[in-house]
């Protein structure tokens, strides 16, 4: 179909990612995991078939449908620190847990041994956020 050129252009017609996820999803095993394998373009570089593990079919559903109840975050939108944080925070083979408060791409995250390590940064953060809050509401006070 690639060497067929239509004769009116506006009579073409591209199919609907629905359509093309339909016409392509199967079951493969990727890396020893069985996965769902799908496509939702064609004919466009640098897109491809997605992997998702059977395994973490309805949590990825539930993300996907909370982005269409909810909306998605745009491109360009600026994430907000806990978004960051989220999406940053990660344990290593090595047991080291270490996230980012900043998205840009040279910023270096923090990095802790242990979750032992992690859980008491957590209990002594949880404690100083309260003292945080009131020198702050304190500082802006004094500013205005």
């Amino acid at each position: 179909m690639n060497d067929v050129f239509m004769i009116d252009e506006n009579e073409s017609r591209e199919r609907s990612a629905a359509e093309i996820f339909k016409s392509s999803v199967g079951l493969t095993v990727r890396d020893g995991v069985l996965s769902v394998v799908f496509s939702t373009v064609e004919n466009r570089k640098g897109y491809g078939k997605q992997y998702i593990p059977v395994a973490d079919l309805e949590s990825t559903l539930a993300v996907l449908q909370n982005a269409r109840q909810n909306g998605i975050q745009s491109e360009s939108e600026e994430k907000t620190t806990s978004q960051i944080v989220r999406e940053s925070l990660v344990e290593s083979e090595y047991g080291e847990i270490r996230f980012k408060t900043e998205n840009s791409k040279g910023k270096k995250p923090t990095v802790f041994s242990s979750i032992e390590d992690f859980s008491g940064f957590v209990s002594e953060f949880e404690g100083y956020v309260p003292k945080i809050i009131a020198k702050a509401n304190s500082i802006k006070d004094k500013l205005s």
